[in-house]
């Protein structure tokens, strides 16, 4: 009844609306375009005078507290549950990482390096840096977003994540910059959910077999800064920030990188490891390959200013932090 009463109320007005204007733009007062003018007026309020009736004849039903309860805040399946309470809490602490200043300030050295995988490299960031909060701070409030982005990997082909800190204050030479990546390193170590802790156990062995994880991800760590020089494998060609690029191990067998070697082809390319070394030296920026496979990883996280120079050993204290 009440779709019926609308539908009259629309034709009505839209017949009033009609014969006003028809009365209007023949520039005649008539009683008829008064009255025509009326019946548009009234046909507004119809609606809710129709409403109101409809509401008036209608008998309320008294609710009980718990039924007022129920209706506002209905109980849903657990699992619906779980989801909806996840999905909450990752969108309060987690961030768009696709879109991100540290992604912009990096372009330019994925632009320029000599690395054939870094222009197409699918790469995550960190949000911007809240001065007013310290290292660790920064570095907690992004790491929810790194547990995102180490779970999502493998099914996204993500490519690496990359942590960008301020140069001014956390790395403004070498020696600094050593202390603020074991820092970083050190607070992921101990926030990661699977209780690995790697960053405890580097000191020992002289590095050998150690490799950064977090949620059972490997990751492989390369770091930029502006002043290594341009003969460095390093260099940041003028980008102001100082970078931490964490990538994900499995990302290189996904783009079938050759297992490692220290051999190379320098005549004669044969593999992509092959023509990224000899494009690197080409470019005046050849690095120290190592000579063995059991060289640690570590030593190569932070590289010294010029090739030949002393391991880097930024996992040990050096200064007050």
């Amino acid at each position: 009844m009440e779709s019926t009463v609308v539908t009259l109320v629309i034709f009505v007005r839209v017949c009033c609306a009609g014969l006003f204007l028809y009365s209007f733009l023949t520039v005649h007062i008539t009683l008829s375009a008064i009255l025509t003018f009326l019946l548009f007026i009234a046909s507004i309020y119809i609606p809710r005078i129709v409403k109101a009736l409809i509401e008036f004849r209608t008998p309320r039903k008294v609710l009980t507290t718990k039924q007022i309860v129920d209706e506002l805040y209905p109980v849903v399946k657990p699992e619906v549950l779980q989801q909806d309470v996840a999905a909450s809490v990752t969108a309060l602490v987690t961030y768009d990482a696709e879109h991100v200043s540290s992604l912009e300030n990096f372009d330019v050295v994925r632009q320029n390096t000599e690395c054939i995988f870094a222009k197409k490299s699918k790469l995550w960031g960190s949000k911007e840096w809240t001065r007013e909060l310290s290292l660790e701070e920064n570095i907690h409030r992004l790491s929810p977003t790194f547990l995102m982005f180490s779970m999502m990997c493998r099914q996204h082909r993500l490519d690496g994540f990359l942590i960008e800190i301020p140069q001014e204050t956390y790395a403004f030479d070498l020696e600094c910059f050593s202390n603020s990546v074991r820092r970083v390193l050190q607070v992921l170590s101990d926030l990661d959910p699977k209780g690995a802790r790697c960053m405890d156990t580097i000191g020992t062995k002289n590095q050998r077999g150690w490799v950064f994880q977090f949620h059972d991800v490997t990751y492989f760590i390369t770091t930029f800064a502006p002043f290594y020089p341009d003969t460095n494998s390093r260099y940041s060609f003028g980008a102001q920030g100082c970078f931490i690029l964490l990538q994900p191990e499995i990302s290189f067998a996904l783009h079938n990188l050759p297992p490692d070697t220290p051999h190379t082809n320098w005549d004669e390319p044969k593999s992509v490891r092959d023509k990224i070394r000899i494009a690197f030296r080409d470019a005046g920026r050849e690095y120290e390959i190592p000579t063995s496979l059991f060289r640690p990883v570590a030593w190569d996280i932070v590289r010294p200013l010029h090739n030949k120079e002393p391991v880097v050993k930024w996992w040990e204290k050096t200064k007050e932090d």
